[in-house]
């Protein structure tokens, strides 16, 4: 165990809008963080079995080549991997995490 006494906990990142900003890439996992105000696709190709993503903030919907879903504050959905790709399409403003196993 690691008792060291950092001076700030916080998770240092790009705060970049209406793109990826990658909060946490490790050997097991990637988290991203999304605000956006202006649709935003991702590619699936890097992704391993499936995508999670979860508002945390405003509302708009999820498209992927074969299905489309409306997600709002509090909600998660999982988008599978075998899709090329996802969109992020925010009704007027919206923030999401995505993450991902490596």
């Amino acid at each position: 165990i690691d008792y060291t006494v950092l001076p700030d906990y916080r998770t240092q990142y790009e705060d970049v809008k209406n793109a990826e900003n990658e909060i946490v890439k490790s050997p097991f996992f990637t988290t991203s963080l999304y605000e956006l105000d202006a649709p935003v696709t991702k590619a699936l190709d890097q992704v391993g079995k499936f995508l999670v993503v979860i508002c945390i903030d405003g509302e708009g919907t999820l498209k992927t080549d074969s299905d489309s879903v409306e997600i709002k504050k509090g909600e998660a959905v999982l988008a599978k991997a075998d899709e090329k790709s996802v969109t992020f399409s925010p009704n007027a403003s919206m923030k999401i995490l995505t993450s991902y196993i490596d």
